[in-house]
């Protein structure tokens, strides 16, 4: 049985959301500042008679942009399927964006519900952006060699002899532009990191985007990879050579 929590609101009222949380923000600024023995006229009527050889007036401290950022996987509402441990599969005009950094994905049904679905029911889905399809599974985080903790999604990127998938990870991080040493960063933001794990006879383990750690992982190899690489005149930039390094080591 497909359990899921009801959210009654759409992309517009997600919008409007966000707009009145950096409202509110803007307005709690604004109302510390009013606390100041100077009421808001003075104020004003000293930051008009302010010269470079005046000390100043008491002035709002405005610089706060806002949130950059979103701790969705894909820009928009991407078409999808899903399929459960159960069995059952959802492929009739639905969308999802998946919350990378609480791990949920929210599915918006064809009158503009959006419901997210608890990700424990879920044993693997599809999206498919305008980017090109992705496939997610899974995982427990011990499996890829992490702390224990809540089952995950990775996207597969290469599901051969040697198999390669990515854990996208997000965390928030606050603005911070006050006091003596602050860093000047005056919005909150979500950050997102990519990591990639390969599956070895030993399991999972993090690899990086090298020529070096794919001759590491196919030490009997080596020959045949160095011809490769040497034949492509570079090393490895991105996933996709990176699959196709790989497909090369698994002799496909």
């Amino acid at each position: 049985m497909l359990v899921y929590f009801n959210q009654n609101y759409t992309r517009m009222k997600i919008a409007k959301q966000l707009v009145l949380a950096t409202l509110f923000a803007i307005s709690s600024s604004f109302a510390i500042a009013q606390t100041n023995t100077l009421d808001a006229q003075t104020n004003l009527n000293q930051i008009g008679t302010l010269t470079p050889n005046t000390a100043g007036a008491l002035g709002f401290d405005n610089r706060y942009e806002g949130v950059k950022g979103t701790p969705f996987l894909f820009e928009e509402w991407t078409p999808c399927e899903i399929y459960l441990e159960n069995g059952t599969e959802f492929k009739d005009e639905l969308k999802l964006n998946y919350n990378a950094e609480t791990n949920e994905i929210h599915l918006l049904s064809p009158n503009n519900t959006v419901r997210i679905l608890y990700s424990t029911q879920i044993k693997k889905f599809v999206a498919t952006p305008k980017s090109g399809s992705s496939f997610f599974v899974r995982f427990k985080p011990t499996e890829l060699g992490l702390k224990e903790g809540p089952e995950i999604f990775c996207e597969v990127l290469y599901d051969g002899e040697t198999k390669l998938v990515k854990k996208t990870n997000v965390i928030y991080k606050k603005a911070n532009y006050e006091g003596a040493y602050a860093q000047g960063k005056t919005y909150d933001e979500y950050q997102k990191t990519d990591k990639l794990y390969i599956k070895t006879k030993n399991g999972y383990e993090k690899i990086g985007l090298s020529k070096g750690a794919v001759m590491k992982l196919f030490p009997e190899k080596k020959a045949e990879l160095k011809g490769y690489f040497k034949k492509l005149g570079k090393g490895i930039d991105t996933e996709k050579e990176l699959v196709k390094a790989l497909i090369f080591a698994d002799g496909k």
